[in-house]
């Protein structure tokens, strides 16, 4: 579900799409990148909709990196599904895994990693996750506006922290 709701339900035409004119020869595209932080909350939800258009894209996009800080940071809820191009649903139902990314002096990245089920070249991978930090981080948003490949639509939001002392 989109942070508590249902997932999207695919058009016709997300189904049907084998290529996108906006992105000739394109591996894959986003339909659909959502992005919001709730600096109260210590959140950031993420939620993904990719087209995979072609077997490339299915190299590139079938597993699922989530790089976070070691430190102070971890992610959680992740949900993820593939759709098939006749519509057919197949859910996540795996574990995701720990994978250490850059270990430089007092700073670790580590990454939660997960193959989405069963990608084929015109299925649909949508996943969404939650990032949570703790109560000694306050930063602004760090957002990759532009991605590796076509977005067609993305939603950006942050919820500031309430500097008065105040939750």
């Amino acid at each position: 579900p989109v942070f508590g709701a249902a997932w999207t339900q695919p058009t016709p035409e997300e189904l049907k799409m084998t290529a996108d004119p906006a992105a000739p020869d394109a591996p894959a595209v986003y339909l659909y990148r959502d992005e919001r932080i709730d600096d109260k909350l210590h959140v950031e939800r993420v939620y993904a909709r990719i087209k995979i258009l072609t077997a490339k894209g299915k190299e590139e996009f079938g597993d699922i990196e989530l790089p976070y800080q070691a430190h102070g940071f971890g992610i959680r809820d992740i949900e993820a599904r593939t759709i098939h191009a006749d519509g057919t649903m197949i859910p996540f139902t795996g574990k995701p895994y720990e994978k250490e990314l850059v270990k430089s002096g007092n700073t670790k990245i580590m990454a939660k990693v997960f193959s989405m089920p069963d990608v084929q070249v015109g299925g649909i991978l949508e996943y969404q996750y939650e990032l949570e930090y703790d109560d000694t981080y306050v930063e602004p948003p760090h957002w990759f506006i532009q991605q590796d490949v076509y977005v067609h639509k993305a939603h950006y939001h942050f919820v500031p922290m309430d500097m008065s002392g105040s939750r």
